[in-house]
C-alpha cells in the first residue's frame, strides 16, 4: 500500500491538476476495532443506543484517519490537513483545494504551461538561482559564479542535510515530523537529477533553471515553503548536541522536592514531547534558554544535598586524611598470596563499598556539568551520613600489609634462597628485598606476587606452618 501511495505522490508532484487524499494508516488497535464495529449484527440486539455508539466511534476513528491525520498531496507537496483546516468544514476545504488546483491549472493551461517569456534572459535565470541558493548577491554575478554556487548549495545543504536526517534521535520519529521530512525529501529526490546534470556539465545553467522552475510550476512561493522548511530542518540538525545533552540531562536528574527545580524539568520535558515545535527558531532558543535556568538550579539544589550528606566527617578539606591509594593496592595484590588471611582485604572491601555509598570526594560540579548524578551515586532522595573515618580504614590496611610481611619474613631465607638460584627480575627483586626489610614499602607489580606464589607453592609446607604460627600468636593477641 505504502509504495502505491509512493508511486502516486510522485506523480502528484509533477501533475498541477491532480491532489491526491491520502488518510494515514490506521494502528492496529483502530483496526480491530473497526472489524469489530462493521461485524456487529444490527438485528441482534433491539437496544439502538449501542448502535449510535458503534456508529460515532467509526467516524471518530475515519475523522482521526482522514482529517487529522490525513494528507493532500499535490505538486507543492504534502499538506497536512489538520495543519490547514482552520475552522473550515471538510467541504469547504477540499473545495477550496480543488478550485486553487483548478485556478492553477486553467492559468497554466492559458499560457501553455511555458516558463516565463524572459527566462532566457540571464538576470531572470540569476534571479531563480539566488531564490533556490537563499544567496540574493547571485542576482548581480555572472553565469559561471552562480553555477558553482548552486551545485554548493545543492552538495551542503540539500543534499548534506539529507544524509543527516537518517540519524534523527528516537523523539524525533514521529508521524508529524516525518511528514515534514518527507515534504523536503520529495522535492529533493524530484531535483537530484536536474542538479546533477548541472554539476556533470550535461545541463547548462539556463537549462537547469528551466527544469527547477517547470518542477516549482513557476511559483516563487513554493520555492519559499519548500526553502523554509528545508532551512528549518537544517537549523534543527545544528542544534541537535544540544538538545540530545538535554534529553539525556533531564530524564537521569532526580526530583530534588524543589518547587522551582522540578517545575522546570516538568516543563521541559513536556515541550520534548512536541519536537515539530523545535523546526522553530525562537522555539529551540526558549528552551536552551529554560534547560540552561534549570541546569543551574539543578547544579547548586543537588551540590548542597549532596554536601550535608556526605562530608559528615569531613573528608572534603584540603588537610583532611585521605586513602593511601598505593596501600591499598599493595594489601590487594598481597591478598593473593597463597594460604594467608583475606580477611584484611575483604574488610577493606565491606567498609569501603560503605563508605562509596556515603562518603564523596569527587569534583562533583565539573561532573553534574556533564551528567545529574554523582559518580558516587548519590541519590538525594535518601539522606545517608557516613561514621566511619579514613584513618580507621588506613589501619586496616596497614595492619594486613604487617601480617603479610611477617609471614614473608618468617621464610626469608627460603625466598632469598629460591631468587639466587633463579635470580628475578631487577623490579621484582628490589620489591620483594622491600617486602622482607623492616623498612617502608614501595608499590608491588603482579609479577612480584606471581614470583612469590611460584615460591610458596614450592615449599608449602614450611610456609603453611609459619603462617600457623602467626595466627595462634595473633588470636592470644586478641
Amino acid at each position: 500500500m505504502n509504495s502505491i501511495f509512493g508511486s502516486w505522490s510522485l506523480i502528484a508532484h509533477k501533475l498541477n491538476s491532480l491532489l491526491i487524499w491520502r488518510p494515514d494508516t490506521p494502528s492496529r488497535s483502530e483496526l480491530e476495532s473497526l472489524q469489530k464495529f462493521l461485524l456487529t449484527d444490527p438485528l441482534a440486539d433491539a437496544d439502538e443506543v449501542p448502535l449510535l455508539k458503534n456508529d460515532e466511534a467509526i467516524r471518530e476513528i475515519f475523522k482521526d484517519l482522514y482529517v487529522t491525520r490525513g494528507q493532500l498531496i499535490g505538486i507543492s507537496g504534502q499538506q497536512i490537513i489538520s495543519n490547514e483546516i482552520g475552522s473550515h468544514s471538510v467541504c469547504q476545504y477540499i473545495s477550496m483545494q480543488l478550485s486553487a488546483a483548478a485556478s492553477t491549472y486553467d492559468h497554466k493551461a492559458a499560457r501553455g504551461t511555458r516558463r516565463p517569456s524572459n527566462i532566457d534572459d540571464q538576470n531572470q535565470a540569476l534571479q531563480w538561482a539566488a531564490l533556490l541558493t537563499g544567496r540574493p548577491d547571485l542576482e548581480n554575478s555572472d553565469v559561471e559564479y552562480a553555477r558553482q554556487q548552486m551545485i554548493e548549495w545543492w552538495m551542503n545543504s540539500v543534499e548534506g542535510l539529507s544524509r543527516r536526517l537518517t540519524d534523527l534521535p528516537e523523539a524525533f520519529r514521529t508521524t508529524r515530523f516525518g511528514n515534514e521530512i518527507k515534504f523536503v525529501e520529495n522535492h529533493a529526490l524530484a531535483l537530484k537529477p536536474i542538479l546533477y546534470n548541472l554539476r556533470g556539465g550535461a545541463s547548462s545553467f539556463q537549462d537547469t533553471i528551466e527544469h527547477l522552475g517547470r518542477h516549482f510550476a513557476w511559483d516563487r512561493g513554493r520555492v519559499l515553503k519548500w526553502k523554509q522548511s528545508l532551512d528549518s530542518l537544517a537549523g534543527l540538525i545544528l542544534w541537535l548536541p544540544a538538545f540530545q545533552h538535554a534529553h539525556e540531562y533531564l530524564h537521569a536528574a532526580f526530583p530534588l522536592g524543589h518547587e522551582r527545580v522540578d517545575h522546570l524539568r516538568s516543563l521541559l520535558l513536556a515541550a520534548m514531547q512536541n519536537p515539530l515545535s523545535f523546526l522553530n527558531a525562537q522555539a529551540r532558543k526558549e528552551f536552551d534558554e529554560k534547560f540552561l535556568e534549570f541546569k543551574k538550579n539543578y547544579i547548586d539544589c543537588y551540590y548542597a544535598l549532596h554536601e550535608d550528606a556526605l562530608h559528615v566527617t569531613g573528608t572534603s578539606r584540603k588537610n583532611d586524611p585521605k586513602i593511601d591509594p598505593v596501600a591499598l593496592r599493595n594489601l590487594d595484590l598481597l591478598s593473593k598470596l597463597h594460604y594467608t588471611d583475606k580477611s584484611y582485604l575483604n574488610r577493606v572491601k565491606l567498609i569501603a563499598r560503605w563508605m562509596q555509598r556515603n562518603q564523596c570526594a569527587l569534583p562533583l560540579r565539573d561532573i553534574l556539568e556533564r551528567y545529574p548524578r554523582c559518580y558516587c551515586n548519590f541519590n538525594p532522595c535518601f539522606n545517608q551520613q557516613t561514621a566511619v573515618s579514613v584513618s580507621q580504614i588506613n589501619a586496616i590496611i596497614q595492619d594486613g600489609i604487617d601480617y603479610f610481611r611477617s609471614v614473608l619474613r618468617k621464610c626469608r631465607h627460603l625466598i632469598l634462597e629460591e631468587l639466587s638460584d633463579k635470580p628475578a627480575q631487577e623490579e621484582s627483586s628490589i620489591q620483594i628485598n622491600a617486602l622482607l626489610s623492616d623498612g617502608p614499602m614501595i608499590p608491588l607489580k603482579p609479577d612480584t606476587v606471581t614470583l612469590l606464589n611460584a615460591i610458596i607453592l614450592k615449599h608449602p609446607n614450611q610456609f603453611l606452618a609459619e603462617i600457623r604460627k602467626i595466627r595462634k600468636t595473633d588470636t592470644r593477641t586478641g
